[in-house]
């Protein structure tokens, strides 16, 4: 579902293949800011379920770039993504390519 949804929608918003290209790698280099690098840390640690130690440290990592309520609409807007690509995966989704 994100691949055939969200990156189209991003390079729409303009957001640059390359910066597209370069988010697998978003703890290894400079590309990424710290609210940024936040957001990503806890997508990570709520779609994997890590400990919940490191879901805290995620979580209060954010919490020092989001206030209370973006922080929310973050963490529900990565349950949802989760969700969706659950179905997706269950219902055996296959990506569509657009030429």
């Amino acid at each position: 579902a994100c691949l055939a949804t969200h990156v189209p929608a991003a390079r729409k918003a303009g957001v640059s293949q390359e910066r597209l290209d370069l988010l697998p790698a978003w703890r290894d280099i400079d590309e990424f800011g710290d609210p940024e690098r936040a957001a990503l840390r806890l997508a990570e640690t709520l779609t994997r379920l890590d400990s919940v130690d490191e879901r805290g440290a995620a979580t209060a990592a954010a919490a020092e770039h989001f206030d209370e309520d973006q922080l929310s609409a973050l963490e529900w807007s990565i349950v949802l993504i989760n969700a969706f690509n659950r179905v997706s995966i269950a219902s055996d989704h296959r990506v569509r390519i657009e030429d």
